[in-house]
């Protein structure tokens, strides 16, 4: 089994079944379990038990800080994460960029906890970045975007909005440093 998609699961013991899941189905490569509420431990039992995993969707399950450090301990293969609608924190994104480097794209809108160092970290460590969305982000400005464009050249997709501290100068950053991108 390499693919399971659990999104919005009404399930009473859903923490317990995933992580029977990752313990019996170490070649597990796309996971989804996205708006269900999941524990910290249970990503740990997965990013423990699922070292091949490269499709992660996380999007709405309550996990925090701790999680992101299992999964970048666990999980260096990781090409796609969706850990949007978490609180997650700056240091979370730190350690998903030093132990997933091979990511390629990465969503974590409404993620409010993020700063400019958490996008520092993705522009020096997760060189092969294609997909970002970062929306709803109260905390980042102008610097975040200026240290993406330097470091992530390969970015063809961006998608941002509802970060009021942005102006138009990411425009100019973008174009010097993003000549791929679409979007």
């Amino acid at each position: 089994l390499e693919t399971v998609v659990l999104p919005d699961v009404i399930f009473t013991n859903l923490n317990d079944a995933v992580q029977s899941i990752a313990q019996n189905c170490s070649q597990l490569k796309h996971l989804d379990i996205s708006r269900n509420e999941i524990s910290d431990v249970t990503v740990d039992v997965m990013a423990q038990a699922c070292s091949k995993l490269e499709y992660l969707f996380l999007c709405k399950c309550h996990i925090s800080d701790a999680a992101l450090y299992a999964l970048a301990q666990g999980c260096p293969q990781l090409k796609y994460l969706d850990v949007s609608l978490n609180e997650l924190s700056t240091r979370g994104i730190e350690a998903i960029a030093q132990g997933c480097s091979q990511i390629k794209a990465l969503y974590v809108n409404n993620c409010s906890g993020l700063t400019d160092a958490a996008f520092a970290a993705i522009a020096s460590s997760c060189r092969q970045l294609v997909i970002l969305e970062i929306q709803w982000l109260p905390f980042i400005t102008n610097a975040a975007i200026e240290l993406i464009s330097q470091g992530c050249s390969e970015l063809k997709i961006l998608k941002v909005s509802g970060c009021d501290q942005l102006t138009d100068t990411i425009i100019e950053y973008l174009a010097r440093g993003c000549p791929q991108l679409d979007t």
